[in-house]
C-alpha cells in the first residue's frame, strides 16, 4: 500500500493526489511511489488520462543532498538524485497516456519539473509558479508565457481536467 499517493479512477481519468507530509516534497520515497504508480497506470486499459496533483497545497520539490531521520519510522531519508527523477519525469513525458498536471497553489522545484513533463497544465488561480530561472509568476502570466495552457478559478481545476478528458474522447 502506498503511503504518499493516493489513485482515484473517474471515467478513463486517473487521479494520482501526491501528499508527502514535508511540504510536499518529491523526495526518494514518493518518487519511488511515483513510479510505482505509473507502471501499474501505463497498463491499465481503462485509464486514458492522468492528472497528477499535490493532495493539499503544493506541488513541490527538494533536491537538496541533506538528509533527514524519519520520525514515524526511523528510518534514514534521502532527498531523491535529480538523474532519477528526470528518468521519471521522462517517463511520464513520453507516456501513452495524456497527462495533466493540476496546480492547485504554489509549485517549485521537482514539482514544476514534473508539471512540464506533463501534455497539459492547469492551473487554479490565485496559483504561483517558480519557473527554473528562479522568477515567481503568477498563473496568468505563466500562461501568457505559455508555461500553463490553462487558467482556472480556485476549485475548479479538477472538474476542468475531467470535462477536457471527456473533450480528447469525443474528438
Amino acid at each position: 500500500m502506498k503511503r504518499f499517493i493516493k489513485v482515484e479512477k473517474r471515467n478513463h481519468v486517473a487521479v494520482v493526489r501526491m501528499n508527502q507530509s514535508m511540504l510536499n516534497r518529491l523526495n526518494s520515497e514518493v518518487m519511488y511511489e511515483l513510479q510505482e504508480t505509473m507502471n501499474e497506470l501505463q497498463h491499465d486499459a481503462s485509464v486514458g488520462s492522468i492528472v497528477f496533483m499535490g493532495e493539499y497545497y503544493k506541488m513541490n520539490g527538494d533536491h537538496r543532498t541533506t538528509s533527514f531521520l524519519r520520525e514515524e519510522t526511523g528510518r534514514l531519508y534521502q532527498p531523491i538524485h535529480a538523474v532519477t527523477a528526470r528518468a521519471i519525469f521522462q517517463r511520464i513525458s513520453c507516456s501513452s497516456k495524456q497527462t495533466i498536471a493540476l496546480l492547485t497553489n504554489f509549485t517549485f522545484g521537482g514539482g514544476y519539473e514534473l508539471a512540464l513533463a506533463c501534455d497539459v497544465r492547469i492551473a487554479e488561480e490565485p496559483v504561483q509558479l517558480k519557473l527554473t530561472n528562479g522568477m515567481t509568476v503568477s498563473a496568468q502570466e505563466a500562461c501568457n508565457m505559455g508555461k500553463v495552457q490553462h487558467v482556472v478559478q480556485k476549485g475548479k481545476g479538477l472538474e476542468y481536467s475531467l470535462a477536457l478528458n471527456a473533450l480528447e474522447k469525443e474528438a
